[in-house]
């Protein structure tokens, strides 16, 4: 069943009541060329108005952190880690903003984006683009009971690969650590 926006803001408004997120996740990538999925562990932390951090520590320590209309990554190596502004980077722009309306369901931009296909434990979304760039083929959100959270994201390609990041130790509306505010 597709959702006209209203219909779907009316249904989902819990997650405009979310002011802070912090959680763990599992990412896990499957791709046709290995036999066992590529695995991430790592941390995420969201708090509005526009700040998350996307931050892996397994494998490596690596991340991503938004912070307005800044954009910062950085890597560490040994006990040295490198930061680089990313600000002005496309590609950086185009992640916040996707992050960002999924975390917040802003219906309107979602539904700028893709189709969407209501299920009972959560969302389907479909490109509207279909173009050749367009390698995403289908997401798939799971909602917490509540509806205001995102508890896994399976994101399926059109190659046939397949992403999965589970989110778990998921705190809502608590005061972000002052230490995740810094790259």
């Amino acid at each position: 069943m597709f959702f006209a926006a209203s219909l779907f803001a009316a249904n989902y408004s819990a997650f405009s009541e979310v002011k802070t997120i912090s959680s763990d996740f599992i990412m896990q990538r499957y791709v046709s060329i290995a036999k066992k999925p590529l695995t991430s562990l790592g941390k995420f932390y969201f708090e509005r108005p526009g700040f998350l951090r996307w931050e892996y520590t397994k494998p490596f320590a690596h991340g991503i952190l938004l912070d307005g209309k800044k954009a910062y990554s950085w890597k560490q190596i040994g006990d040295k880690k490198e930061t680089q502004d990313i600000s002005k980077q496309s590609f950086a722009k185009i992640m916040a903003k996707q992050i960002y309306i999924f975390v917040s369901m802003e219906t309107e931009e979602i539904s700028k984006i893709y189709n969407i296909e209501e299920r009972a434990d959560g969302i389907d979304l479909l490109p509207k683009d279909n173009s050749d760039k367009q390698t995403v083929k289908r997401i798939k959100l799971f909602f917490n009971k509540n509806k205001n959270a995102v508890v896994r994201v399976e994101i399926y390609d059109k190659s046939g690969d397949k992403t999965i990041i589970s989110f778990t130790n998921t705190l809502l509306n608590h005061a972000t650590p002052p230490n995740v505010l810094k790259p």
